[in-house]
């Protein structure tokens, strides 16, 4: 009797620790962003918004932004101030990507021609900017961020031959940058994001790391998140898709895309999370941006 009392004691622990870690690990972010607020369009630009990048530096919002042939750059103290502001830059290549450390910009441009991503700095974020290396070749979407573990940076990108999402790491800002591979696996890609996974970030949160990106099943796009390995930035699960386009704005010019998902930390609550993100016109056109709110509850 007493044996049969000892087995039924340690099998409830262990359902008890198991049950603890599984609730450890339960994701927050995810299902916050899932339910959270979707915004109307925030406001148009001739060209659209397209890939874009967005820093709050010194109480100011850093726009860099794609128009379909180069890259430009604003700045306001508010994010609604950005549709009124001038361009105070216009510099050759696509899909920007910013960084602000150490009193320089570094900023990450595509070149289609060379099919590379290539890096400069400066010391304003108008410029003029100086050239630095290059990234690995193919790799396009460049979107490089800074690990708050390690002090590591990560660059989500796409392969521009397989259309693939990965990441790539660095020890420095100059490279070099080592491919850790593509996020997705074949068991864990979902039907959506088959055809593409564009523009993939990797974003930091609460002790977690999640690879964001634009998928592609060629009839729709869709932004989705999937939390990853924090050391092999391998997907833990299949990718939750957070939007599709529906509304009106989100399918002009007869496209029903949404890409460049930007993870963002209100610079005012640092729990509060947002993924900017733009309309994918296909061509150069009149459209814009919105959001997604997360629904905070942690």
């Amino acid at each position: 009797m007493k044996k049969t009392i000892w087995v039924i004691t340690i099998f409830l622990l262990t359902i008890s620790v198991v049950t603890r870690g599984i609730c450890s690990e339960i994701d927050l972010l995810i299902p916050a962003l899932e339910n959270g607020e979707k915004s109307p369009e925030l406001f148009r630009l001739l060209t659209g918004v397209n890939e874009f990048d967005l820093l709050y530096v010194e109480g100011q919002y850093h726009l860099f932004y794609d128009d379909k042939i180069q890259t430009k750059y604003r700045k306001a103290t508010t994010i609604g101030g950005l549709s009124a502001a001038a361009d105070e830059l216009t510099i050759a290549g696509n899909y920007p990507s910013a960084i602000y450390e150490n009193g320089t910009w570094h900023l990450w441009l595509w070149d289609n021609d060379d099919k590379i991503t290539k890096h400069y700095s400066a010391k304003f974020a108008k410029g003029p900017y100086t050239f630095m290396d290059e990234c690995p070749r193919y790799l396009g979407d460049y979107d490089v961020v800074k690990s708050p573990v390690d002090g590591s940076y990560f660059a989500g990108y796409k392969n521009s031959i397989t259309l693939r999402g990965g990441v790539a790491k660095s020890k420095s800002l100059n490279g070099p940058w080592q491919d850790l591979g593509y996020v997705f696996t074949e068991r864990n890609q979902s039907n959506w994001h088959l055809g593409e996974e564009a523009d993939g970030s990797v974003f930091f949160y609460l002790n977690k790391v999640y690879f964001l990106f634009a998928g592609w099943d060629g009839v729709k796009q869709r932004i989705g998140i999937a939390q990853v390995d924090a050391q092999t930035m391998k997907a833990l699960t299949k990718a939750t898709c957070l939007l599709s386009p529906k509304e009106s704005w989100q399918k002009r010019n007869n496209s029903p895309k949404v890409f460049n998902p930007v993870g963002f930390i209100d610079p005012h609550n640092a729990k509060q999370v947002y993924v900017y993100y733009s309309q994918n016109p296909s061509a150069a056109f009149e459209t814009g941006w919105g959001y997604i709110r997360a629904n905070v509850k942690y």
